[in-house]
């Protein structure tokens, strides 16, 4: 049911080898009904879809970047904190052409994204 928790798949958009500067991070969230929906960029809202069986997905899958808005990053730090005490794991990769796809999405939906967030993603 909508609201309980659960283990979350993350996308990782960007890591750094300064323990101060921000982690960028994509949750996710299976796509819940039937419907069929093109992969990639959505073009009615801050979203981006992947069929099951895409990369490493196993379900329907959408990555929710309306979560670029006004979140509070976690520093690399922190991150390899989370890592080291398994609370965030390691299950897969995007291929480079998902992943290419993905940043333009982000690129493309540059005003609906905060400008820090942005800016520490391609900087």
């Amino acid at each position: 049911p909508a609201g309980n928790t659960a283990d979350k798949l993350l996308i990782v958009l960007k890591e750094t080898s300064s323990p101060k500067d921000p982690v960028i991070i994509i949750p996710t969230t299976t796509n819940s009904t039937d419907k069929n929906y093109k992969d990639g960029c959505s073009k009615r809202d801050l979203s981006y879809y992947l069929n099951s069986k895409k990369d490493f997905f196993e379900k329907n899958t959408f990555l929710q970047l309306h979560t670029l808005n006004g979140y509070e990053p976690i520093g690399q730090d922190e991150f390899d904190i989370l890592i080291q005490r398994k609370i965030i794991e390691y299950k897969g990769s995007l291929t480079n052409v998902t992943f290419i796809d993905l940043l333009n999405c982000i690129k493309s939906k540059k005003d609906d994204i905060d400008m820090d967030i942005f800016a520490s993603i391609f900087n």
